[in-house]
């Protein structure tokens, strides 16, 4: 029976794996690796999440026009894969660090906050998509096992990863004269997303299920640099940015998954998270060396 059950689990971490679904699982609230052990893994992921971005939108003409505005991010979907290195300080403390890929998708929505703008390329309500391609990320974490009894274990996990999506988009804007206005160039989002969960472990043979109450918070920026074109009058053409503060809508929420021994020195995780505002899934696996 447990080798079949080894066996559905391996193919579907191997099904998972290849369809790339991948926000970086947090994995279980406990240490796992074990004193002075090394953990060597990788993990996958997918999120949806709805941010904000808050800040100036520039028309470089003469003279310069601005205004102060919102970026609604709906739905930005993030698919990462992270290679994780650990560590066990002790036997109930690991530490860990990633390093891996992400790339991010969504609609986003001009949200002007002055009323009509004294600008042709910010007008309220325009929406343009976001498609990012796979750049860089990285981050550390630790999980700590609190207490622990026969079949139940009381710990937490942290972990905050860097992200640097960056793309091309273009929308289209009316200004007062119905003239329209096409805003094109490539923008780009960095930012930094801290997860914390609290949670109970229960352990049932080698098997083991957890779960919690989440924590989820996103603080970084979202600048865009390109042109606006008025579409047939040359002396109001010219280049276009905006800088934005970037932050999440919803910040508490919960989070489940399981923990499965694959071998004495193999593990297996998947799990779920999810806030009023963003949801994801993924998992991993972690090769102890003793």
């Amino acid at each position: 029976m447990k080798a079949r059950l080894y066996k559905t689990f391996l193919l579907l971490s191997l099904g998972l794996s290849g369809s790339a679904i991948a926000l970086s699982p947090i994995g279980p609230p406990q240490a796992v690796i074990g004193h002075n052990n090394w953990g060597i893994g990788i993990n996958f992921g997918y999120q949806s999440m709805d941010l904000e971005a808050d800040g100036t939108y520039f028309e470089y003409q003469s003279p310069t026009r601005q205004t102060q505005g919102k970026i609604e991010l709906d739905d930005i979907q993030t698919t990462s894969s992270f290679v994780q290195i650990g560590f066990g300080r002790c036997k109930k403390w690991d530490v860990y660090g990633l390093v891996g890929v992400s790339d991010a998708e969504g609609d986003a929505t001009i949200k002007n906050s002055n009323g009509k703008p004294n600008t042709n390329g910010f007008w309220n309500g325009e929406k343009f998509d976001v498609n990012g391609d796979h750049k860089m990320a990285w981050g550390v974490g630790t999980r700590y096992t609190f207490h622990e009894q026969d079949t139940i274990k009381w710990g937490a996990v942290a972990q905050i990863t860097r992200q640097s999506p960056q793309g091309n988009s273009r929308w289209t804007a009316n200004d007062i004269y119905n003239n329209n206005y096409t805003i094109d160039g490539t923008w780009e989002m960095e930012y930094w997303e801290l997860v914390v969960a609290l949670g109970t472990t229960i352990i049932y043979d080698n098997v083991q299920f957890y779960g919690g109450p989440f924590f989820h918070m996103v603080r970084g920026d979202m600048d865009f640099d390109g042109t606006y074109d008025s579409g047939g009058v040359p002396a109001d053409t010219g280049p276009a940015s905006t800088s934005q503060d970037l932050e999440e809508e919803s910040m508490f929420g919960g989070y489940a998954g399981m923990q499965m021994d694959l071998s004495e020195n193999m593990l297996f995780y998947v799990d779920g998270q999810f806030t009023g505002k963003a949801w994801g899934v993924g998992l991993g696996t972690i090769l102890r060396t003793q």
